[in-house]
């Protein structure tokens, strides 16, 4: 191999990383990378089951453990209740929807193994708008399931960083 085909090597691996390195000396994360401390955590979920098989992939990267007992656990998250309404927010001149506004409300509560609130009920909000066509129906319906579920793991991801704070404030 040349020295030319080396260098050129050498030059080519250095532009590559050069992006990651500036994105990791900036502090990016991946978007759903909530940094949890090595804790052991049981959930429950109180009228928030849409929120439950996302919960495993919040978590991932993180050294967190969920475990079922919560007699082994460092402390227990109880999420729940999860509320959502959509309502109207924009009608066309001839009276027909345009735009929704999808509301999403979580509780989050923290209790301890010893059966102390670390962190009284908290309530989480998170509003999207998004625009209406009758004539698109099977469309917007798949638009707004998407739409959801963004908003729970935008609820979930806030609510796991409250309770990362709090454990971490008092360990």
């Amino acid at each position: 191999m040349s020295s030319f085909d080396t260098q050129r090597r050498r030059i080519l691996t250095a532009a590559a990383l050069l992006p990651t390195l500036l994105l990791a000396a900036c502090g990016f994360r991946p978007r759903h990378y909530v940094g949890l401390a090595k804790h052991t955590l049981h959930f429950r979920f109180d009228r928030a089951a849409a929120l439950e098989p996302l919960v495993p992939e919040m978590l991932v990267g993180t050294r967190a453990m969920v475990v079922a007992d919560p007699k082994t656990a460092d402390a227990t998250v109880v999420l729940g209740p999860l509320e959502e309404a959509r309502e109207i927010i924009a009608l066309s001149p001839r009276g027909t929807v345009r735009e929704y506004a999808l509301r999403s409300v979580l509780t989050v509560r923290l209790v301890d193994r010893a059966g102390e609130e670390r962190l009284p009920p908290t309530r989480l909000v998170a509003e999207r708008d998004y625009s209406y066509d009758d004539s698109r129906i099977a469309a917007r319906a798949e638009e707004e399931q998407v739409i959801l579920t963004d908003m729970r793991r935008e609820l979930l991801r806030r609510a796991l960083l409250l309770v990362d704070r709090r454990l971490a404030a008092h360990p």
